[in-house]
C-alpha cells in the first residue's frame, strides 16, 4: 500500500494551519480573528490526501492491467470512506485500445447502520500534478457503496509519459442527507422527507463528532450572477485541453453550483471532439429541498483580437438525479480560440418553483425563506 497522508490528523492539521496563518501574518501584518482559524483547521480537517512517491510510484507505473492499490480508511459521522485506485483501468469499452486510471470513492458497507437505507454523498476528487478534478453526487448504499471519477480524463499513457516525480491524490467529502427504511417520526419537521436532518442522525446512530456536515446552514438567492474569468493559468488549460478534459469554476451561490467547461469535447458524445461544452452543475441544495425549478443562463465571451459570443438560455429542474446537462453551440469550436487572451463565463440562475419530500411538492414563494431559499423581493 502507498503513503497515505490524510490530514484529517489532528497535529498536522494544526501545525498546516497555523503554519500558514502566521506566515500570512507575518507578511500582511494581520491579525487574523479566531472564526478564520477555525474555518481554515475545518478546511484542512476535510482533505484527504493520498501521495505515491518513489518505490511506490514506480509500482504505481508497473502495476497489472488488473492491479490496484487501497488507500488508508477515513471516518465522516462515523461512516467509514476510503480511496481506490487503478491505475490501468480498461472499463471504457469505445476505447478498448486505451487504459485509464480510475479513482473510486468507497463507502465501507460495515459502518452503515441497519436502518440506513442510503447516503448522498458531495465530494471532489482530483489528481494535483494533472491538474484534473472531478465534482459530483453519489448516493451510496450497501449494494451502490463506491463511485469513480470521470475515467476518460485521466489516460495511464499520459501520466507515464510525463515521468511525474509523484503523484497526488486527494478527496473532499461532505455527507449531505441520510435516508433510512423506515417512515420519519413523529416528532420530525412536518416539511421534511424520510431524509434525515442532522438532528435526528443523532437520534439514530451513535453519537455524531464535533463537526455537522448537513445541509441545515445552506442557504441559496433565488436570483445570483457568476462571473469566471479563467485565470492565465485556467486559460492555458483550456487551450491545450484533451478531449474528456474539464475545468470547473468556484462553487457560488451558497456552494450549491458550479460551472463545468469541457473545451474539446467528451468521449460519451459522439463527433465532439474540438467542441466546447459548458455547464451549471448542481452540487448540493438547502435542507429539505428535493427539487428545483430553474431559469437559466450561461455566456461566454472571449477578450482579444479573437472575439467569440456564445448564449445558451433554459429553464430546467435540478436535482441530486438531475445535476445538469451540457450545452454546446457547433459554430465555437476549440481551433478557433488559439488566439483570444481571456474568457469570461458568466452564468446568471433564478429559481422560479421549489420542491420538497419524495411527493415534489410546490412550496408557496412565502415560505421559501424558512427552506432556505431567500427571495430576490425580500
Amino acid at each position: 500500500m502507498s503513503d497515505f497522508c490524510s490530514v484529517l490528523n489532528q497535529k498536522r492539521a494544526n501545525l498546516l494551519a497555523f503554519g500558514y496563518l502566521r506566515r500570512k501574518q507575518k507578511k500582511y501584518h494581520l491579525s487574523i480573528p479566531t472564526d478564520l482559524t477555525s474555518v481554515c483547521l475545518k478546511f484542512f480537517h476535510d482533505v484527504i490526501e493520498w501521495k505515491f512517491t518513489d518505490s511506490n510510484l514506480t509500482q504505481f507505473y508497473e502495476a497489472s492491467q488488473r492491479g490496484s492499490f487501497e488507500g488508508q480508511q477515513f471516518k465522516i459521522h462515523d461512516l467509514a470512506f476510503k480511496l481506490t485506485v487503478f491505475p490501468r483501468y480498461r472499463g471504457w469499452t469505445f476505447q478498448n485500445d486505451a487504459e485509464y486510471v480510475a479513482l473510486f470513492f468507497e463507502l465501507d458497507r460495515k459502518s452503515l447502520p441497519s436502518q440506513v437505507q442510503h447516503i448522498l454523498v458531495y465530494f471532489i476528487l482530483y489528481l494535483e500534478e494533472y491538474s484534473y478534478e472531478y465534482r459530483h453526487i453519489a448516493k451510496l448504499s450497501k449494494s451502490n457503496h463506491d463511485i469513480m471519477w470521470y475515467t476518460p480524463t485521466v489516460q495511464f499513457r499520459r501520466i507515464k509519459e510525463r515521468k511525474f516525480k509523484q503523484l497526488s491524490f486527494g478527496c473532499y467529502a461532505e455527507v449531505l442527507r441520510i435516508c433510512y427504511h423506515d417512515e420519519p417520526s413523529s416528532d420530525d419537521d412536518g416539511d421534511s422527507d424520510s431524509f434525515a436532518s442532522a438532528s435526528s442522525l443523532t437520534q439514530r446512530v451513535p453519537p455524531l463528532p464535533k463537526y455537522k456536515y448537513f445541509t441545515m446552514n445552506t442557504r441559496i438567492l433565488s436570483e445570483y450572477v457568476f462571473e469566471w474569468n479563467l485565470n492565465d493559468n485556467e486559460l492555458a488549460r483550456f487551450k491545450h485541453a484533451a478531449t474528456d478534459y474539464s475545468l470547473y469554476s468556484s462553487n457560488f451561490n451558497g456552494d450549491c453550483f458550479c460551472i463545468v467547461c469541457s473545451p474539446n469535447g467528451l468521449s460519451v458524445v459522439k463527433q465532439s471532439e474540438g467542441l466546447i461544452f459548458l455547464k451549471i452543475k448542481l452540487l448540493k441544495m438547502p435542507c429539505n429541498i428535493n427539487k428545483l425549478s430553474i431559469e437559466y443562463e450561461l455566456k461566454l465571451e472571449t477578450q482579444g483580437a479573437s472575439y467569440h459570443k456564445f448564449i445558451h438560455k433554459e429553464t430546467r429542474e435540478y436535482a441530486y438525479d438531475k445535476t445538469g446537462d451540457n450545452v454546446k453551440d457547433d459554430l465555437m469550436k476549440l481551433s478557433s480560440m488559439a488566439q483570444v487572451d481571456g474568457i469570461r463565463i458568466t452564468a446568471k440562475i433564478r429559481v422560479l418553483k421549489a420542491f420538497v419530500n419524495e411527493k415534489n411538492e410546490e412550496i408557496k414563494k412565502e415560505d421559501w425563506l424558512r427552506h432556505g431559499i431567500i427571495a430576490h423581493d425580500w
